[in-house]
């Protein structure tokens, strides 16, 4: 039997195949016996028609060849090469369509860029054929010896390549990254040397120089050429060049084109490069005027990021190791998972990291968890710096556990500055989480004090970040800061995913709804109150509405010192302004009662402490009132779990007048009750004797002892031992067991740890910590206790690391 080809013509040609049936009956029986076979067509090859040889830094061509089996036009066809080592870029060619029968040719440039063999893959795409494929090998040698490609004449003889890294990093701010090789920023002159096999002159001497952006697997992606500006001397010829200003950020490859006359020279020598954003460059979308806080916000490895509540707070010491390798590892993997088209916008890149920060859609470095449970990882309050983290995920690749907000902040500060983004931490106080988007924040309590769960809340704190950069997506006057927060609460509107950002901060100031996520920030920053009361029969009863609880003393580390710096003004308005009232659009209610809540500013985790509710009738007439008191632990995002203490009393208060009931809290109360930052929430229901009643909210933060840390008189000196002395006195009442002192230091110095004994009540800790440093420089040494009973306490220094 005879199969015409033409059966095949009409499919896919590497889909298809013949399926035989063979059926033997014997004669005079029931018997039958069947056997099937198939059968495929075979697809001609795809030839690559290149050069066996090759010399290093030598131009030949390769040819694509293939002939066209079928009976029928083939048609969209696409041909893809890729070479590394050979092709300054990945080729994707549209062909169009090959007659029956004919034979297809395309012939492109190859250059000897890395020595060793190297492959040319072809790949062929088409409606009736999907993938055709071809390899060939072509070994790049030192070209001692002669090779089979049509080689130009050798104009110039390079030697090596000095990349002059000390002088290029300090004039692109990059010296501080932990790397050999060139880290620059775009719009930036660099220079390279070549050393010459001999002296060549200036007159008809052309160089340019060729980036190639490369992805995963060092894949090609796309490639820019400039110009640039030649200086021979002697059998040296020092190249400037300049990248553009609008540069994708990434890691790229760079080929050296140095020519006289028409012949030309391609020099690799293994060149590669990072680029950055450039903030110092007055044409790069990230360009910061004020050039001198860029040593904070770009250059700073170490910052405050203040946590606490609105009355009570600190900063806490955070290491953001942004130009360590693993830091740099983390964020060109970022970088290689967005399109490289995008690579060169701060709006996408922010946007994109904001997103892979966290382990939601993506896969990203950090595992947020607020149960409590940090079973499989270590709780988020372990972390005082980006370093473990970064360092923990540039090697496996997996999701990081734990984190919470400050720590999301923390790693994403480094990321962004890293990538050259001016970028700080910032924390907002009173922190609203907008549910419903409707920049108000709804509180139900039944009339005992319970809270009922609306979906809504507010954190004692919460903490995201700003990066700096123009805006031309929107109207003029809406770019600078830009609020970015990689903490998982919500899906974005805008593009979807758990990220939050670029959002201006103009925009959250007069209220205006854009890209992205304004709207979520206003509620933020600016939500107001509304309580309601429920009834016994359902009714929802409106108490109060709080103008101004929300959004409190929204803080960031200052430029050049340890200070606080206050920003709440970029955010909104004075409370209460017209103009701030006018970008939120809500009024005062009126009530009849008053209510306040207020506890020592400062109290001191283990100690006692008193809870006054005052009570103000604003009435003409005396009135009886039932107060109740209630205090709950509570985490600081507002969830609240057991109650730490509760009382009522009834008080009469006359017309115009105030009234106080009092609850006092002891440590036994709640020592073995508080979650993670020691935060409990009082709420206090007043009810009147003519059915109007009235609640009342506060956060308590019980402060922790600072860690006392005392350097050997000498100083620290490179890689001489030095012993640090430790202290703390242990504020409870009770013993603390397996207690623990822990030194970071960057990566200034080896880290440390010391146990101890256990500490008795109120008597001091103590403890010797010896560590070694490894790195000159000024560096901030962290030392963090913990223990069964007692952990979290903290204490820094900056000490400056001296020769040996």
């Amino acid at each position: 039997m005879t199969i015409s080809g033409s059966v095949f013509s009409e499919y896919p040609g590497d889909k298809v195949y013949l399926k035989f049936t063979i059926y033997l009956a014997v004669i005079g029986t029931s018997q039958v016996f069947a056997e099937t076979r198939s059968i495929a067509p075979d697809l001609p090859p795809l030839k690559i028609l290149a050069p066996s040889r090759l010399a290093l830094g030598v131009q030949s061509q390769a040819t694509v060849v293939f002939k066209n089996p079928l009976s029928v036009k083939m048609e969209n066809i696409v041909l893809t090469v890729e070479g590394d080592g050979l092709l300054t870029e990945d080729i994707e060619n549209v062909v169009g369509t090959i007659d029956a029968g004919a034979t297809f040719s395309d012939t492109f440039d190859i250059v000897g860029m890395e020595l060793g063999k190297q492959e040319l893959v072809a790949g062929l795409n088409s409606s009736q054929v999907e993938l055709v494929a071809g390899v060939t090998e072509v070994v790049v040698d030192e070209g001692t010896e002669e090779t089979d490609s049509p080689t130009l004449p050798e104009a110039v003889k390079v030697t090596s390549v000095e990349r002059n890294i000390s002088v290029n990093k300090r004039v692109h701010h990059t010296d501080a990254y932990d790397m050999e090789g060139l880290v620059l920023r775009r719009g930036q002159l660099f220079s390279l040397t070549l050393h010459l096999a001999k002296p060549i002159s200036a007159a008809n001497l052309v160089t340019t120089a060729m980036f190639t952006l490369l992805g995963s697997r060092n894949r090609s992606l796309r490639s820019f050429e400039v110009a640039t500006v030649s200086k021979p001397s002697g059998t040296e010829l020092t190249v400037e060049l300049t990248t553009p200003s609008d540069a994708e950020i990434g890691r790229y490859k760079v080929l050296l084109k140095v020519g006289v006359g028409e012949n030309v020279t391609v020099v690799s020598d293994g060149l590669t490069a990072v680029l950055l954003f450039n903030p110092w460059n007055s044409e790069d979308k990230c360009y910061y005027s004020e050039t001198r806080e860029l040593s904070e916000y770009v250059l700073n490895t170490r910052g405050k990021i203040w946590v606490g509540s609105a009355d009570s707070n600190y900063g806490r010491p955070w290491q953001f190791a942004q130009f360590t390798p693993q830091a740099l590892d983390v964020a060109m993997w970022m970088l290689e998972r967005l399109p490289a088209q995008d690579r060169a916008d701060p709006i996408k890149v922010s946007r994109h990291i904001a997103a892979m920060v966290n382990v939601q859609d993506d896969s990203g470095v950090l595992v947020g968890n607020w149960s409590g449970d940090y079973s499989g990882g270590e709780s988020p309050l372990s972390w005082t710096g980006s370093a473990e983290i970064l360092a923990q995920f540039a090697q496996r690749k997996k999701p990081v556990r734990y984190a919470q907000c400050w720590v999301f902040s923390g790693v994403q500060t480094s990321l962004l500055r890293c990538v050259g983004l001016p970028a700080r931490s910032i924390t907002n106080f009173n922190s609203a989480h907008d549910t419903e988007f409707n920049r108000a924040i709804d509180r139900y309590y039944t009339e005992e004090g319970e809270s009922i769960d609306s979906g809504d809340s507010i954190w004692n704190f919460h903490v995201w970040n700003e990066a700096w950069m123009s805006r031309p997506d929107l109207p003029p006057g809406f770019g600078g800061w830009q609020v970015l927060d990689a903490t998982p609460q919500e899906e974005s509107p805008q593009g979807g995913g758990f990220r939050l950002g670029p959002c201006s901060l103009r925009a959250v100031k007069l209220g205006q709804r854009m890209n992205y996520d304004v709207e979520f920030v206003i509620s933020e920053v600016n939500a107001d109150i509304r309580t309601y009361i429920v009834k016994e029969n359902g009714e929802k009863v409106l108490s109060r509405v709080n103008t101004s609880h929300v959004g409190k003393n929204i803080s960031t580390k200052a430029v050049g010192s340890s200070a606080v710096n206050i920003v709440t003004n970029e955010y909104k308005f004075r409370e209460g302004s017209a103009s701030e009232r006018a970008a939120l659009l809500a009024s005062e209610v009126q009530s009849e009662v008053e209510v306040e809540i207020s506890v020592d500013k400062e109290v001191l985790v283990g100690h006692n402490f008193t809870v006054v509710v005052k009570v103000t009738n604003k009435t003409r007439k005396s009135h009886d009132y039932r107060v109740r008191i209630r205090g709950r632990a509570m985490l600081y995002t507002g969830i609240t779990g057991q109650v730490v203490k509760s009382s009522s009393a009834n008080i009469t208060v006359r017309g115009s007048q105030s009234g106080e009931v009092s609850l006092t809290v002891n440590a036994a109360d709640y020592l073995k009750l508080l979650e993670g930052g020691n935060f409990i929430h009082f709420v206090a229901m007043v009810n009147a004797d003519n059915d109007v009643s009235a609640v009342e909210t506060h956060n308590l933060r019980l402060k922790t002892p600072d860690i006392s840390i005392s350097l050997p008189p000498e100083g620290l000196k490179l890689y001489q031992p030095a012993s640090l002395e430790v202290s703390f006195r242990n504020p409870l009442s009770k013993t603390l067991y397996n207690g623990r002192f822990e030194l970071r230091g960057e990566t200034y110095v080896q880290p440390a740890t010391v146990t101890l004994p256990p500490v008795p009540p109120r008597s001091l800790a103590t403890g010797v910590l010896t560590t070694i440093p490894v790195k000159k420089g000024s560096v901030e040494l962290v030392v963090r206790f913990s223990s069964n009973q007692l952990s979290d306490i903290l204490g820094d220094v900056e000490v400056d690391i001296a020769g040996p």
